[in-house]
């Protein structure tokens, strides 16, 4: 089990991530009643569901919802960024919601 301080601190900083509104649902759930046990559990699963794998960001920002939804430059740098970190042997999106659910799930 981890530190309970840790998994509220990580809770408390996904509501105000870019995280889906899945896990800042099951955060804020969390939040609002610690000592559930059912909560944290569907935190952690949540979570765990989250995280966006390096393929499927480097696929969504080289198509044209991706490119939209950011623009062109900023779309281009997610893909070079996911392409180099892909290369260094990551699997999983190392944004600041994607390395959060991480946290909470691992």
């Amino acid at each position: 089990m981890k530190n309970v301080d840790v998994i509220q601190e990580k809770a408390k900083a996904i509501l105000t991530s870019n995280a889906c509104p899945e896990l800042k649902e099951a955060a804020e759930k969390y939040l609002n009643d610690k000592d559930n046990k059912k909560a944290l559990d569907e935190l952690i699963a949540t979570a765990k569901a989250s995280r966006m794998k390096i393929d499927d960001v480097i696929a969504f920002f080289k198509s044209e919802g991706g490119i939209e939804k950011l623009g062109a430059e900023t779309a281009a740098n997610i893909v070079a960024h996911g392409e180099e970190i892909k290369a260094k042997g990551a699997v999983y999106c190392d944004c600041p919601a994607c390395t959060l659910a991480r946290e909470i799930s691992e």
